[in-house]
């Protein structure tokens, strides 16, 4: 009854999975890179600005709005706490 599981266990094998853990220990490598260089200042950063922009388009013109944005003269919450934490 149980002669022919060897075949069953052969044809049902698990693939290699060497190639993600690779591929992951990869990507996991560049994360803590740029988190070592400071990347990560520049990510928060561009999602302050995405959020500054936001809200300032929904008050005033587009142009208006990116120099309210980057003129440096009106930081947000985040902006000023990466500031700090630079």
């Amino acid at each position: 009854m149980f002669k022919n599981c060897h075949k069953l266990d052969s044809k049902w094998r698990l693939p290699d999975n060497s190639r993600v853990f690779r591929k992951l220990g990869h990507v996991l490598l560049i994360v803590a890179l740029v988190a070592t260089v400071g990347g990560h200042w520049a990510v928060l950063q561009s999602v302050a600005w995405t959020n500054m922009l936001a809200g300032n388009l929904r008050e005033a013109s587009v142009t208006e709005a990116f120099e309210k944005t980057f003129d440096g003269q009106h930081p947000c919450r985040l902006c000023k706490a990466i500031k700090e934490g630079k």
